[in-house]
């Protein structure tokens, strides 16, 4: 999906979660409007999102349960600010 500022580049997303039948499922629907990455555990996610800076981050936040606040604390100061949904 395109926005009225970006002529060529899509939005990307990142999705969390270690079970792969839901982020198989995630990942088909939001694959035909979003460039997505996606990741099974929260080391896998903040590698790949200091990495690629996607937009948005999708997250099971069971799977990192007390470190979830860390770990996301982490992903604003280090990436360019992403918005995360639950």
């Amino acid at each position: 999906m395109l926005n009225n500022n970006q002529s060529a580049k899509p939005l990307s997303v990142l999705v969390v979660d270690d079970e792969a039948s839901i982020r198989d499922l995630v990942i088909q629907v939001l694959e035909l409007n979003y460039h997505v990455y996606s990741a099974t555990n929260s080391a896998e996610a903040l590698r790949i999102a200091k990495e690629h800076k996607p937009s948005f981050i999708l997250a099971d936040i069971y799977i990192c349960r007390d470190k979830a606040v860390l770990i996301f604390a982490e992903l604003f100061v280090r990436t360019a600010r992403p918005k995360i949904f639950q």
